[in-house]
């Protein structure tokens, strides 16, 4: 589904080292296996993850777990 999201979201030619080297960490990690329910947008990923948190939230029909002041988030704007 990542790589879904990449072809279907990105507009960038690639990633760039610090979201690659982020993204291997966070795949690695424990998460993954807690994915969505523990993911929390506030922790240090890339911003490329948090857009997949959401992206993954919207195509699986799960409410994201967002604070409220993070509305920069909200598509309506």
């Amino acid at each position: 589904m990542f790589i879904t999201f990449l072809k279907e979201k990105k507009n960038s030619p690639g990633l760039n080292k610090d979201q690659w080297v982020g993204i291997l960490d966070f795949f690695r990690s424990e998460l993954p296996a807690k994915y969505p329910n523990d993911y929390n947008i506030n922790e240090s990923w890339p911003l490329i993850l948090d857009d997949f948190y959401i992206y993954y939230c919207q195509q699986k029909g799960i409410k994201p777990n967002i604070p409220e002041d993070n509305d920069y988030y909200n598509e309506d704007d």
